[in-house]
C-alpha cells in the first residue's frame, strides 16, 4: 500500500465506487436508510473514504510544509552573505576571563 497522492486518489474513487453499489444493492432489497447506515460493509468502506481523505488532507499538508521551507531556504541563499569577522569574538573576551580568574 504506497501513500503516493495519485494512489490515495485512487483507493479514495475505488471505495467511492464499492459504496455506491453497495447503496444501490440495499436500497434494492428494500432497506431503509437506518438500516443501510447499520450495514457493517457499508460502514467499513465509508472508513475506508474517510481515511483516504484524512491521508489526502496529511499529503498536501506536507507539499504545503516543503514548499515554505524551499521558499525560505531560497532566500536564505538570495540574501546577503555575513562576513566571518563579524562572527568572532572581540578580542577582549578572553582577557576579561582571566581578570575574573585572578579575582577567585
Amino acid at each position: 500500500m504506497s501513500n503516493t497522492k495519485p494512489n490515495i486518489e485512487n483507493r479514495k474513487e475505488r471505495a467511492e465506487k464499492r459504496l455506491a453499489t453497495r447503496l444501490e444493492s440495499l436500497k434494492a432489497k428494500g432497506m431503509d436508510d437506518t438500516q443501510i447506515k447499520r450495514d457493517p460493509k457499508v460502514r467499513q468502506i465509508q472508513a475506508e473514504v474517510r481515511k483516504a481523505k484524512m491521508q489526502l488532507a496529511n499529503v498536501a499538508k506536507n507539499e504545503k510544509q516543503i514548499a515554505k521551507q524551499a521558499e525560505a531556504k531560497a532566500e536564505k541563499l538570495a540574501g546577503p552573505k555575513s562576513d566571518p569577522s563579524k562572527k568572532k569574538k572581540p578580542a577582549d573576551a578572553p582577557a576579561k576571563k582571566k581578570a575574573k580568574k585572578k579575582q577567585k
